[in-house]
């Protein structure tokens, strides 16, 4: 039996043609998810950012493969963090769908690349989302344990 709770990632991959010019590559990305799921999340973690081009190459989230320099190493997502352009996404933004017009083919896979990043956030997002939704009093949260595990209280 599936899980009810796994977001499917889609991508379309599309050429935006201006008049009179040369077609450049155009990015859709959504993610799909079941109704009361995605309400919760809308509700109350709708602003939750789940990638944001940094400004700097220290900022990159960890799993993005890096040298010994701390650059990455993919050329293409060097020249990507080098554009001066603004990508945010949210869990509203991902929820909703997002269009990227890349400049090059090569903006166009290191935008793929970071939005399955983003994807993968949200993901984890959605395991834990629902529990913290159906919380039974504010502020305690009721968990199983297993036999000889102690309980600690957080103050």
């Amino acid at each position: 039996m599936a899980d009810t709770s796994t977001p499917v990632f889609e991508i379309k991959r599309t050429l935006f043609r201006p008049r009179n010019g040369a077609a450049t590559p155009c990015i859709f990305v959504r993610a799909a998810v079941p109704s009361p799921l995605s309400e919760i999340l809308v509700d109350h973690f709708g602003h939750e950012i789940l990638m944001q081009k940094p400004t700097i190459f220290g900022s990159l989230p960890f799993e993005v493969h890096r040298a010994n320099n701390g650059l990455p190493t993919n050329g293409h997502i060097i020249e990507f963090l080098k554009s001066g352009d603004t990508v945010v996404l949210t869990v509203n933004t991902l929820l909703s769908g997002y269009t990227f017009v890349a400049r090059s083919i090569w903006d166009a896979l290191a935008f793929e690349e970071f939005a399955a990043f983003a994807f993968r956030r949200l993901e984890l997002l959605c395991r834990h989302a629902g529990a913290y939704a159906t919380v039974v009093e504010p502020g305690i949260e009721v968990v199983a344990l297993e036999p000889g595990v102690k309980a600690r209280t957080p103050f």
